[in-house]
């Protein structure tokens, strides 16, 4: 699975956090384990420890963009773009600033890509 598509399965965990309580986001990581084609152990290991991560800094994320954004709080944001902008905070954050693995570059061009495959238009200036 490229990495690439990891982001988007994280995104995609991500998106769910929203409409489900804590307790059951065990059974949502479940099912989007099931929904995976293929993946190795590893792959779902890291998935599912990134989701954990994001989810368990999410108040500090939230603050953050919060700090960021102009005219909008995470609270009115659109719930997808929100949980592509917590997702490329977090990796700004805690991979490319604290450990510098992946370059500034490759993270945006990625949300471009998650962006445009799911067809999200950004209709909203949160910056």
């Amino acid at each position: 699975m490229t990495r690439s598509k990891i982001r988007e399965n994280v995104f995609k965990m991500l998106f769910r956090v929203e409409f489900h309580d804590k307790s059951e986001l065990a059974e949502q990581m479940e099912l989007l384990n099931d929904e995976l084609t293929n993946p190795t152990d590893e792959e779902r290991q890291y998935i599912d420890e990134k989701c954990s991560a994001i989810i368990e800094h999410m108040a500090e994320l939230d603050a953050l963009i919060d700090e960021k954004s102009t005219g909008w709080k995470t609270n009115r944001m659109a719930k997808v773009d929100l949980a592509i902008i917590r997702l490329a905070v977090y990796e700004i954050k805690f991979e490319v600033l604290a450990k510098s693995g992946t370059s500034f570059c490759v993270i945006l061009f990625c949300f471009d890509r998650i962006l445009n495959s799911f067809d999200i238009i950004a209709k909203t200036d949160y910056t």
